[in-house]
């Protein structure tokens, strides 16, 4: 099974600041939303980001939620992050994905494809890769996100 939506750009992060890399990179590609650029969204979301633009795991959800970004996510476990779950959420936006690593520590990628072994995704570290399913089942917690209806006023289909 191969689905794959446009490859959003790649922005290389600097430091700890996938997060806003990777969201630069979601809200290019995601249909109305204002694309915004790396450098903004680490001043706009400093209250919640330390040690040079990192964000704690603990303050994701006012930037995931804010008015500028408009998203819908869920934590799931790494085996969770199966083909159907793939598909049914890209019908609707490109992913915004974390990788909960540590206690607070994760790294995000957005999720543009879908293919036999795995996802393709641009990473804010490494670029265009392949990230395999046997990779993915090793996490424990994933964060997903989409974008809260196709435009901007919509509920999000996961939830109506």
């Amino acid at each position: 099974m191969h689905f794959v939506k446009h490859r959003p750009t790649f922005y290389k992060q600097s430091a700890a600041t996938c997060w806003a890399a990777a969201l630069q990179s979601w809200l290019e590609a995601v249909p109305g939303r204002t694309s915004r650029d790396t450098d903004f969204l680490l001043d706009y979301f400093s209250t919640y980001t330390r040690n040079e633009g990192m964000l704690p795991w603990y303050n994701i959800d006012p930037v995931l939620t804010d008015i500028i970004v408009r998203m819908d996510y869920e934590i799931i476990g790494g085996p969770n992050f199966t083909t159907d779950y793939i598909i049914d959420a890209l019908l609707w936006s490109h992913l915004y994905l974390i990788a909960k690593a540590e206690e607070n520590i994760g790294h995000a990628r957005i999720v543009f494809g879908l293919v036999n072994d795995g996802v393709l995704v641009v990473d804010p570290m490494m670029g265009y890769v392949h990230w395999s399913f046997p990779k993915i089942k090793t996490f424990d917690t994933l964060l997903v996100g989409w974008a809260t209806g196709r435009y901007s006023g919509a509920m999000s289909p996961r939830f109506t």
